[in-house]
């Protein structure tokens, strides 16, 4: 590997996991000290941060066969997602963003050797799901339906599920590792203690490789889904930006998008206490606290229909369409622009299932709302049907 694609490699996964855990101080300012060496740098970091998406390897660039014709695509997707036009940058500068988000183009295209592009195939199929592992490993790709061969210690991944089996491995220090999930995907993770997690589009789960001392405790971006194994004697704790929720043997919903105006914690069984700094709550069964930046309010609900999701659907009991489409965007890996602004509120009850195409989804939404629904360029727009 050449010198330059060596520091392409390190401060592509430096910032991944700024972003997903923690830098050390050392690690802090090598990221630093190469933003602050280019101003081309500088401003990368700051749009990436921005953007509602991370692309984990740079590998899948060698698969391009022109790096012009793959800037070319870069530039319209992120015109697409930001409105941003760049600025005259070096050329090193354009090669590290190439070379981080050009797997964007490469899960939604297949591109035969004679350079002909090909039909978009399935964005479920081809969304972005990786592995990164503490102590500067790299990081390992996984994806939909590939029973990819993991080279650790008691772990490995099956149907679509990262199994932990390292209860029998002796551990003398707490190993992290973290699942990511990109737009329109899932993954199913069963942890060392058996509990069995649901990690839903866009989403990101931290985790120790086995559990150690008198708690087990793991980090949540985004929405999942948990099925606790019960142990009094070490209780089990969800960390999600704001708040946490402390269970013994559970299931339940949490649901905290950086783009919502409220996080949900949902009960589906057992009981679990929310903690969020003063404030501290037990809920049952459909029970369902909402959570925002100046409210703290508790909710009877049908647990059904924050959980469905993992049973492959959508339900929705009079949901404002904003949210819905909201849903639908991360799932499909879709923008959104609503033409209408006061189509927000339009409120929906009803079923959709998830591996539809969405056009369908559109047709059922379309049958009882006044609204109408139409991709341009990968963004949904919703306006007022035409009388």
């Amino acid at each position: 590997m050449r010198t330059d694609e060596k520091i392409i490699d390190r401060m592509t996964r430096l910032f991944l996991k700024e972003v997903f855990e923690k830098l050390t101080l050392e690690e802090q300012k090598e990221l630093n000290d190469w933003i602050q060496a280019d101003p081309g740098n500088k401003e990368w970091r700051e749009e990436m941060k921005t953007l509602k998406f991370v692309e984990e390897d740079y590998r899948n660039y060698k698969r391009i066969p022109e790096a012009e014709q793959a800037w070319g695509r870069l530039e319209k997707d992120m015109n697409r997602r930001s409105k941003w036009r760049r600025k005259v940058w070096t050329y090193s500068s354009v090669a590290v963003l190439v070379l981080l988000l050009c797997s964007v183009f490469i899960l939604q295209w297949e591109i035969k050797e004679d350079n002909e592009i090909m039909e978009p195939v399935c964005v479920h199929e081809l969304a972005l799901i990786s592995l990164v592992v503490d102590n500067h490993r790299d990081s390992i790709l996984l994806g939909i339906n590939r029973n990819v061969e993991i080279d650790l210690a008691g772990v490995r991944n099956e149907n679509n599920t990262l199994i932990y089996d390292t209860t029998a491995l002796t551990v003398e220090e707490t190993e992290y590792h973290t699942l990511i999930v990109g737009r329109g995907g899932e993954y199913q993770l069963t942890l060392s203690d058996g509990t069995i997690v649901w990690l839903n589009s866009e989403s990101s789960l931290r985790y120790p490789v086995h559990f150690n001392g008198d708690r087990r405790e793991v980090e949540l971006k985004g929405e999942g889904f948990f099925q606790v194994s019960r142990n009094e004697a070490m209780p089990f704790y969800v960390k999600s930006e704001g708040f946490d929720v402390e269970v013994l043997g559970t299931s339940f919903n949490i649901m905290n998008y950086v783009d919502e105006q409220y996080a949900w914690v949902t009960l589906a069984s057992g009981k679990l206490k929310v903690n969020r700094g003063e404030c501290h709550t037990i809920i049952y069964p459909n029970q369902q606290v909402e959570i925002g930046e100046n409210d703290f309010k508790i909710h009877e609900v049908d647990s059904r229909y924050y959980t469905s999701w993992i049973e492959s659907k959508f339900m929705f009991d009079d949901e404002s369409l904003d949210m819905i489409v909201r849903k639908l965007a991360r799932w499909y890996n879709l923008d959104y622009e609503f033409r209408d602004s006061t189509l927000m509120s339009t409120r929906f009850s009803g079923q959709l299932l998830k591996y539809d195409d969405i056009t369908k989804a559109f047709e059922l939404l379309e049958l009882t709302t006044d609204v109408h629904f139409t991709i341009n360029q990968e963004t949904i727009q919703i306006m007022r049907k035409k009388k």
